[in-house]
């Protein structure tokens, strides 16, 4: 698979045709490229435009637990667990309003 590698970040507020949007930036080459537009509303903005920039770390925290499971017959079962289970509430607390989105 391949995508604009993170981290991802939210933007500032735009306006384009009277329309507010919050862009999802990723630095490339020393520059910010919006990934995505998410289109303000008054209920779910920031949890969409969170979740968005929180892909590649979500992807990142999926890839190392799963790495972690097949290792798993090699280490003890609870410190499998342990390291699983920080990897996914980092991911979630990134992709949630528990965290800045730009942390």
């Amino acid at each position: 698979m391949s995508h604009t590698p993170g981290p991802w970040v939210v933007g500032p507020d735009s306006k384009y045709h009277q329309q507010s949007y919050i862009p999802v930036l990723a630095r490339v080459q020393n520059m910010h490229w919006a990934v995505a537009w998410v289109v303000m509303d008054e209920e779910t903005h920031g949890d969409n435009v969170r979740l968005i920039a929180a892909a590649p770390d979500l992807l990142s925290a999926l890839e190392e637990i799963r790495d972690l499971l097949h290792e798993s017959t090699a280490r003890p079962d609870y410190e499998v667990r342990r390291e699983a289970l920080a990897l996914a509430e980092n991911a979630c607390a990134r992709a949630s309003a528990e965290e800045d989105p730009n942390a």
